[in-house]
């Protein structure tokens, strides 16, 4: 199994992503997920998400949620917060340079979507300061929130270990591998993902 990564590691070392020429996007999506209580030690939720506008991927982060969820709806609130931040940072970026553009956060959640869209906490007692500040600025209509099915969903792939079932979300960030040189080519071209992956 190692020498089967070494060979395909020294097949394609290097990985990158691609921007493609685009017409000028309308806003700024962010697509956001989380693993509920995914950590078997901490038990505390992972949070994913990608930042792009139109089909170019902006930024995208991995990162363990500060708190225990009780709830997959409580994680996915948290991603969402995150989402939210890290777009509204890009947005706010690009009026700073004279560019007004929309903001979108995806998700394939739809209890977490359900208390966004509502006021106040209902029967989610629990529900932070944070969470109430996101519903705030949906309502205000800074931002919304549409639910896509996971299958559209690319941030997907940053909650867990990446497999060959990932290829539909790697191609959706753009990401590509950079092949070496080798002696019956001389030219440097980037391809997309593969099912030939070691894992």
């Amino acid at each position: 199994m190692i020498k089967r990564i070494i060979r395909y590691l020294k097949g394609k070392p290097r990985v990158a992503i691609r921007y493609q020429f685009q017409m000028e996007s309308e806003g700024i999506i962010v697509y956001i997920v989380s693993d509920w209580a995914g950590d078997m030690e901490t038990r505390k939720s992972t949070s994913g998400g990608v930042v792009c506008r139109g089909s170019h991927t902006i930024s995208w982060w991995c990162k363990l949620q500060s708190n225990i969820a009780l709830s997959s709806c409580e994680a996915e609130l948290n991603a969402a917060l995150k989402g939210a931040v890290e777009g509204l940072n890009v947005q706010r970026l690009a009026a700073a340079l004279g560019d007004e553009l929309t903001l979108e956060l995806r998700t394939d959640a739809s209890a977490a979507r359900g208390v966004i869209l509502r006021q106040g906490v209902g029967k989610v007692r629990h529900l932070q300061v944070k969470q109430l500040w996101l519903q705030e600025n949906v309502a205000a209509g800074e931002l919304t929130i549409v639910k896509i099915p996971r299958a559209e969903n690319c941030s997907d792939a940053l909650t867990h270990p990446w497999g060959a079932h990932d290829l539909p979300f790697w191609e959706a960030m753009g990401i590509c591998f950079i092949p070496t040189k080798t002696n019956n080519s001389s030219q440097d071209q980037s391809t997309s993902p593969s099912a030939d992956a070691p894992w």
